[in-house]
């Protein structure tokens, strides 16, 4: 037993369905805990790796199955879901007891008590009075301090990959997704599992609780499962997995990046990430829809072994955003050996503009999704309509043309809005002040770029 729990404890216990062939595992899954659907999932990889010729691709995309399964199902168990699938498997077990069948009272006892014994009780009583007493406790860290303007002390994944860009490019300015801050220092526990998976689940259902009005509304269910599934596509040891994934979701451009990934995945990351972290800067290595696979493939392999080839990333006011926005030693040497060796991501003093700190707070405070602030750059293209002719042009901007006009409307936009943003209360006014002002900014730029186009003349319809 000792053993046993050994093996639980450091994610390496076997996995419920391990070599049975699908129809022994079938017939297993009627009595194995509802969280065994990971495992029957696992176990589907495992049988994609050993088939006799795809299975050394599968490998490659999926070399680690048993160890990442293990983790997820514990994190999952040590957070208030676990109290949703503990209903359900005491359930499960208290009607086979009743509705036996052609069962035995002793054969439909000890099937009950495989989907659902003591032993497990009291773990789930002990993790879920952790779990919701942590939940309960983490209340005043998820919503900030007694000031309006003071930061949460705790962030989830939201805003993420579910939500608009601009939303999610002022988070990672203000307080990143998976973020812990004590005092005027920030931490990154993205890195850091099971952990990470009870903690962001925490933080998650109270945040969709909040912006949604209660517990019990609908769409706390599925927020907290898309950032579960966020969690999972970011799990490094399923990056592979995570890869075909997103060439599903979006063949033209996942296909690029997970061939940029296969052919960079020669270059050992010891070598790679360190002339990456040498870059104080972040930069913008994902290639433009209309680029075609080579050109993208190119590029993103290029980016990934020089990466300071790739243009500088930009925030919405047009500057350069830099890796780490609070204070660094001022050694470009030692600063780069922190962020090899820190899986933290450690962050003194962060350096918030106050206009994006308001954004941040109203984002967070309002639950109309529609009323959020989500500032979009300017896309890769313009469209005109050229004198003499009815129908719109759609024109290409070059890489540089579109990064320069996005830092000059940012910047345009910046100025205007001025300063006193540390003072501002959170009213509808000052949204529709920041969404008008960076408005117009954009539309006088495009105007600037339609009147050069015109004036430069514009190619014979057809070319």
């Amino acid at each position: 037993r000792a053993f046993d729990e050994s093996k639980r404890v450091t994610f390496q216990q076997d996995l419920a369905f391990s070599g049975l062939s699908a129809q022994d595992a079938a017939n297993k899954a009627k009595t194995e805990p509802i969280i065994a659907v990971v495992d029957a999932m696992a176990e589907a990889g495992m049988r994609l790796r050993n088939m006799p010729f795809a299975g050394p691709a599968f490998t490659f995309f999926l070399p680690f199955i048993q160890t990442p399964a293990n983790i997820f199902k514990m994190g999952i168990e040590m957070s208030p879901l676990g109290s949703f699938l503990a209903l359900v498997d005491g359930v499960r077990s208290l009607r086979r007891r009743i509705f036996r069948g052609d069962m035995t009272k002793e054969a439909a006892a000890a099937e009950a008590q495989q989907l659902y014994d003591k032993a497990r009780f009291v773990r789930d009583l002990t993790n879920q009075t952790l779990a919701w007493t942590a939940f309960f406790a983490l209340q005043g860290l998820l919503e900030g301090g007694d000031d309006d303007d003071e930061l949460p002390m705790i962030t989830g994944t939201m805003p993420y990959k579910s939500t608009k860009k601009g939303e999610r490019d002022n988070a990672s300015a203000v307080m990143p997704p998976m973020t812990i801050r004590i005092g005027n220092t920030q931490f990154s526990y993205a890195r850091f599992d099971p952990f990470k998976t009870v903690l962001a689940s925490l933080a998650d259902v109270y945040e969709s609780a909040r912006q949604h009005g209660g517990f019990m509304k609908a769409g706390v269910v599925s927020d907290t499962l898309v950032g579960i599934k966020n969690q999972i596509h970011e799990m490094p040891v399923l990056y592979g997995l995570s890869s075909l994934f997103k060439v599903a979701e979006d063949p033209e451009r996942g296909a690029d990046k997970l061939a940029g990934n296969i052919v960079t995945g020669f270059v050992p990351n010891i070598i790679r990430q360190p002339i990456r972290e040498m870059d104080g800067t972040l930069r913008d290595s994902s290639p433009r829809g209309e680029d075609g696979f080579f050109t993208s493939l190119g590029k993103r392999v290029g980016y990934s072994v020089v990466p300071q080839a790739a243009p500088a990333r930009l925030d919405v006011w047009g500057n350069p955003i830099q890796t780490n926005r609070g204070d660094n030693i001022g050694n470009s040497v030692t600063d780069a050996l922190i962020r090899v060796v820190d899986p933290t991501n450690l962050t003194v003093n962060p350096k918030a503009d106050p206009i994006d700190r308001w954004i941040f707070k109203w984002n967070e405070q309002t639950g109309d999704s529609s009323q959020k602030i989500a500032i979009q750059p300017i896309p890769s293209y313009i469209e005109i309509t050229p004198p003499g002719e009815k129908k719109q042009r759609r024109i290409n901007l070059t890489v540089e043309e579109q990064a320069a006009a996005n830092e000059a409307a940012g910047k345009q936009a910046r100025a205007a809005l001025g300063d006193e943003w540390d003072k501002a209360p959170f009213e509808e006014q000052y949204r529709d002040i920041i969404v008008e002002t960076y408005r117009n900014a954009q539309r006088m730029e495009r105007e600037r770029i339609k009147n050069e186009k015109l004036a430069a003349g514009l190619p014979p319809l057809g070319n």
